[in-house]
Protein backbone atom coordinates (compact mmCIF):
# COMPACT_ATOMS: atom_id res chain seq x y z
CA UNK A 1 0.00 0.00 0.00
CA UNK A 2 2.86 2.35 0.89
CA UNK A 3 4.48 1.75 -2.51
CA UNK A 4 1.25 2.63 -4.30
CA UNK A 5 0.95 5.92 -2.42
CA UNK A 6 4.59 6.82 -3.14
CA UNK A 7 4.15 5.97 -6.84
CA UNK A 8 0.92 7.98 -6.99
CA UNK A 9 2.64 10.99 -5.41
CA UNK A 10 5.58 10.70 -7.85
CA UNK A 11 3.20 10.43 -10.80
CA UNK A 12 1.24 13.49 -9.67
CA UNK A 13 4.46 15.44 -9.11
CA UNK A 14 5.83 14.54 -12.55
CA UNK A 15 2.57 15.56 -14.23
CA UNK A 16 2.48 18.91 -12.45
CA UNK A 17 6.12 19.76 -13.14
CA UNK A 18 6.38 18.25 -16.64
CA UNK A 19 4.90 21.19 -18.50
CA UNK A 20 5.85 24.75 -17.88
CA UNK A 21 3.58 27.72 -18.56
CA UNK A 22 3.97 28.84 -22.17
CA UNK A 23 5.51 25.61 -23.52
CA UNK A 24 2.90 25.68 -26.28
CA UNK A 25 4.43 28.91 -27.56
CA UNK A 26 7.88 27.38 -28.08
CA UNK A 27 9.30 26.97 -31.58
CA UNK A 28 8.66 23.61 -33.22
CA UNK A 29 8.69 22.04 -36.66
CA UNK A 30 10.91 22.71 -39.62
CA UNK A 31 10.99 26.05 -41.41
CA UNK A 32 10.50 25.34 -45.08
CA UNK A 33 9.12 27.81 -47.59
CA UNK A 34 6.71 26.61 -50.28
CA UNK A 35 3.81 27.67 -52.52
CA UNK A 36 0.50 26.31 -51.21
CA UNK A 37 -0.96 26.31 -54.74
CA UNK A 38 1.58 23.62 -55.67
CA UNK A 39 -0.02 21.38 -53.05
CA UNK A 40 -3.62 21.60 -54.30
CA UNK A 41 -3.45 17.98 -55.52
CA UNK A 42 -1.84 16.78 -52.31
CA UNK A 43 1.65 17.24 -53.70
CA UNK A 44 1.09 14.69 -56.48
CA UNK A 45 1.35 17.35 -59.15
CA UNK A 46 1.84 21.10 -59.17
CA UNK A 47 -0.90 22.08 -61.63
CA UNK A 48 -3.00 25.09 -60.60
CA UNK A 49 -6.13 25.45 -62.71
CA UNK A 50 -7.73 28.87 -63.14
CA UNK A 51 -10.60 28.86 -62.38
CA UNK A 52 -10.15 26.11 -59.81
CA UNK A 53 -13.61 24.62 -60.10
CA UNK A 54 -17.31 25.26 -60.13
CA UNK A 55 -19.18 27.57 -57.86
CA UNK A 56 -18.46 31.16 -57.00
CA UNK A 57 -16.44 30.37 -53.87
CA UNK A 58 -14.02 28.10 -55.78
CA UNK A 59 -12.55 30.83 -57.95
CA UNK A 60 -8.91 31.62 -57.36
CA UNK A 61 -8.80 34.95 -59.16
CA UNK A 62 -10.31 38.41 -59.13
CA UNK A 63 -10.96 40.79 -61.99
CA UNK A 64 -9.94 44.41 -61.28
CA UNK A 65 -8.96 47.35 -63.48
CA UNK A 66 -8.84 45.36 -66.71
CA UNK A 67 -6.70 42.59 -65.21
CA UNK A 68 -7.33 38.95 -64.39
CA UNK A 69 -5.50 38.73 -61.05
CA UNK A 70 -4.61 35.14 -60.21
CA UNK A 71 -3.97 34.63 -56.50
CA UNK A 72 -0.71 32.88 -55.61
CA UNK A 73 1.24 32.78 -52.37
CA UNK A 74 4.12 31.68 -50.22
CA UNK A 75 4.03 29.98 -46.80
CA UNK A 76 6.57 28.98 -44.18
CA UNK A 77 5.97 25.71 -42.35
CA UNK A 78 6.57 25.12 -38.64
CA UNK A 79 5.83 27.35 -35.69
CA UNK A 80 8.90 29.47 -35.26
CA UNK A 81 9.96 32.73 -33.73
CA UNK A 82 8.84 35.64 -35.79
CA UNK A 83 11.36 36.38 -38.48
CA UNK A 84 10.76 38.20 -41.74
CA UNK A 85 11.82 36.64 -45.02
CA UNK A 86 11.67 37.30 -48.74
CA UNK A 87 11.78 35.18 -51.87
CA UNK A 88 12.42 35.89 -55.53
CA UNK A 89 9.54 35.16 -57.91
CA UNK A 90 10.40 33.83 -61.35
CA UNK A 91 8.31 32.88 -64.38
CA UNK A 92 9.26 30.35 -67.03
CA UNK A 93 7.88 29.12 -70.31
CA UNK A 94 6.66 25.55 -69.67
CA UNK A 95 8.45 22.69 -71.39
CA UNK A 96 6.86 21.12 -74.45
CA UNK A 97 6.08 18.04 -72.33
CA UNK A 98 4.12 20.12 -69.80
CA UNK A 99 2.27 21.99 -72.57
CA UNK A 100 1.38 18.72 -74.24
CA UNK A 101 0.26 17.09 -70.97
CA UNK A 102 -2.15 19.92 -70.12
CA UNK A 103 -3.19 20.65 -73.71
CA UNK A 104 -2.13 24.28 -73.58
CA UNK A 105 0.09 26.95 -75.05
CA UNK A 106 2.60 29.20 -73.28
CA UNK A 107 1.24 32.40 -71.74
CA UNK A 108 2.90 35.22 -73.70
CA UNK A 109 5.17 37.37 -71.53
CA UNK A 110 3.69 40.49 -73.12
CA UNK A 111 0.28 40.03 -71.48
CA UNK A 112 1.15 39.27 -67.84
CA UNK A 113 3.09 40.74 -64.93
CA UNK A 114 4.43 39.34 -61.65
CA UNK A 115 6.30 40.93 -58.76
CA UNK A 116 10.00 40.09 -58.73
CA UNK A 117 10.32 39.81 -54.94
CA UNK A 118 7.84 38.95 -52.21
CA UNK A 119 8.50 40.20 -48.68
CA UNK A 120 6.83 38.42 -45.77
CA UNK A 121 6.81 40.46 -42.54
CA UNK A 122 7.96 39.01 -39.22
CA UNK A 123 4.41 38.79 -37.82
CA UNK A 124 3.24 36.48 -40.63
CA UNK A 125 4.14 33.02 -41.89
CA UNK A 126 3.04 33.73 -45.45
CA UNK A 127 1.87 36.28 -47.96
CA UNK A 128 -0.04 36.30 -51.23
CA UNK A 129 0.87 37.88 -54.56
CA UNK A 130 -0.81 38.26 -57.95
CA UNK A 131 -0.12 37.01 -61.43
CA UNK A 132 -1.87 39.77 -63.40
CA UNK A 133 -3.00 39.00 -66.95
CA UNK A 134 -4.38 41.59 -69.37
CA UNK A 135 -8.13 40.91 -69.60
CA UNK A 136 -8.47 42.59 -73.01
CA UNK A 137 -5.87 40.24 -74.47
CA UNK A 138 -7.75 37.22 -73.08
CA UNK A 139 -10.87 38.35 -74.96
CA UNK A 140 -9.01 38.16 -78.27
CA UNK A 141 -10.10 35.49 -80.79
CA UNK A 142 -6.50 34.27 -80.81
CA UNK A 143 -7.15 32.55 -77.47
CA UNK A 144 -10.56 31.00 -78.25
CA UNK A 145 -10.67 27.50 -76.76
CA UNK A 146 -7.10 27.77 -75.44
CA UNK A 147 -5.45 27.04 -72.14
CA UNK A 148 -2.61 29.43 -71.35
CA UNK A 149 0.19 27.97 -69.24
CA UNK A 150 3.00 29.53 -67.18
CA UNK A 151 5.41 28.10 -64.61
CA UNK A 152 5.83 30.32 -61.52
CA UNK A 153 8.65 29.49 -59.11
CA UNK A 154 10.06 30.87 -55.87
CA UNK A 155 13.80 30.95 -55.14
CA UNK A 156 16.57 32.60 -53.14
CA UNK A 157 14.96 32.88 -49.67
CA UNK A 158 16.51 35.50 -47.39
CA UNK A 159 15.81 33.35 -44.30
CA UNK A 160 14.85 29.71 -43.81
CA UNK A 161 15.07 27.07 -46.57
CA UNK A 162 12.99 26.19 -49.59
CA UNK A 163 10.98 23.00 -49.36
CA UNK A 164 12.19 20.09 -51.50
CA UNK A 165 8.80 20.15 -53.27
CA UNK A 166 6.14 22.76 -53.76
CA UNK A 167 8.35 25.63 -54.87
CA UNK A 168 6.91 25.92 -58.38
CA UNK A 169 3.43 25.81 -59.79
CA UNK A 170 2.09 25.31 -63.31
CA UNK A 171 -0.64 27.93 -63.75
CA UNK A 172 -3.23 26.77 -66.32
CA UNK A 173 -5.71 29.45 -67.40
CA UNK A 174 -8.82 28.09 -69.12
CA UNK A 175 -9.55 31.16 -71.25
CA UNK A 176 -13.11 30.19 -72.20
CA UNK A 177 -14.11 29.68 -68.56
CA UNK A 178 -12.59 32.94 -67.24
CA UNK A 179 -14.06 35.06 -70.05
CA UNK A 180 -17.46 35.00 -68.35
CA UNK A 181 -15.93 37.14 -65.59
CA UNK A 182 -13.96 39.60 -67.71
Amino acid sequence: MKIKIVLLILLAFSILTGCQEGDGDDDYGFAYIYMPQAMVAGGLENNYNVPSGGGESAYNFKVNDGKLNIILGVLRSGKLSDKAFSVDINAFVPSSGVLSAVGGIALPSTIYSLPQILNVPSDKSGESFLLSVDAAALKSEVYDGKKLVLVVEISNPSNFELSETGTSVVVIIDVDRVRAFL
